[in-house]
């Protein structure tokens, strides 16, 4: 047994990955898997994603995927409106300097 002055949890620390946050587009065409801890995201289309589910191999085979955009150092995700327009919060340190506004807005589409 462990001597009793120290401590009963084990002196290594175990990583957990925590599930990311699920941020569906105002339309409901994408949705958006943001891990804040880590500072990344992934953009899914949803009908790809059950094409794939329904499919697996057709999509894949095709070059198709569910992911349609990723990053990471981002610190915050937000869908902008009513269309699939997103906005990303970056750390100032990742900014140009001739850009005012430390934040990048995109829009997703479907070709």
């Amino acid at each position: 047994p462990k001597p009793l002055n120290q401590s009963l949890t084990s002196s290594k620390t175990t990583s957990t990955r925590m599930p990311p946050r699920l941020l569906p587009s105002p339309s409901g065409e994408f949705l958006c898997l943001f891990w804040s801890k880590e500072k990344k995201y992934e953009i899914l289309h949803m009908e790809s994603l059950s094409n794939v589910a329904k499919k697996p191999n057709r999509d894949i085979q095709q070059g198709y995927t569910p992911a349609v955009d990723s990053g990471v150092n981002a610190l915050s995700f937000a869908w902008v409106g009513d269309e699939n327009v997103f906005a990303l919060l970056y750390p100032p340190e990742l900014i140009k300097e001739d850009s005012s506004s430390k934040s990048k807005e995109k829009s997703v589409t479907i070709r």
